[in-house]
């Protein structure tokens, strides 16, 4: 039992949790579990398209 994905949500224009998003993206890769970033401002127009792509991760994950 494990992660089955990971989803690395950060705040565009943050370059420092960005830096460790390619840590976080590298240490998924060697253990080969599906990663995904998001960045966004917040905004409430990010709404619908953040939805689309969490939804599409996990029926990726999910085969």
């Amino acid at each position: 039992s494990g992660a089955e994905g990971i989803i690395d949500y950060c705040l565009q224009f943050c370059h420092t949790y960005n830096i460790e998003a390619v840590k976080l993206r590298e240490a998924c890769e060697k253990r080969d579990i599906p990663f995904m970033s998001i960045e966004t401002d917040y905004s409430p127009d990010d709404v619908g398209q953040l939805q689309t792509r969490v939804e599409a991760f996990i029926e990726q994950i999910r085969g």
